[in-house]
């Protein structure tokens, strides 16, 4: 990841790190636009964004997931595990529409399980000390693995 590049997802990131997974519908999507492609042109020739907003995903979301917690890694494992259901992308460029997708599934099988939750809650509260903003996205990472 380039330094220009967390330059210009600063302000973004600060609009969206406050939202968990289970809020994921309510994330902006502009801030979220903005960070998908800049962290995806790090991949792309010459640092550029490419016309049609497909990027590799795994190294798009592995940085996201490092930087907010809310988003899953999407490696070969994530995608093998998931619910076939959540309609995952065979391609290894996804768009941010593709992205947004699977996320919003994530979002709607975890939602209702209040035991999960409150698992997830416990495991941040002892590995961060604190429960207020749980890394859903990489709690459910390494559920996949």
């Amino acid at each position: 990841m380039s330094e220009d590049s967390l330059e210009k997802i600063c302000n973004a990131y600060n609009e969206i790190r406050t939202y968990s997974l289970l809020q994921f519908n309510d994330v902006p999507a502009e801030p979220l636009r903005l960070i998908w492609h800049e962290l995806g042109r790090v991949k792309e020739k010459d640092g550029k964004k490419n016309d049609y907003g497909y990027y590799y995903i795994v190294s798009l979301s592995k940085h996201l997931m490092f930087l907010w917690g809310q988003a899953l890694a999407f490696d070969s494992k994530v995608r093998k595990h998931a619910a076939p259901s959540y309609g995952i992308p065979r391609d290894s460029r996804w768009s941010f529409e593709d992205w947004r997708r699977v996320m919003r599934h994530f979002k709607e099988d975890l939602k209702p399980r209040s035991e999960i939750i409150d698992a997830f809650n416990k495991e941040s509260l002892k590995r961060y000390g604190t429960d207020r903003l749980v890394p859903y996205g990489r709690f459910l990472d390494i559920y996949y693995h």
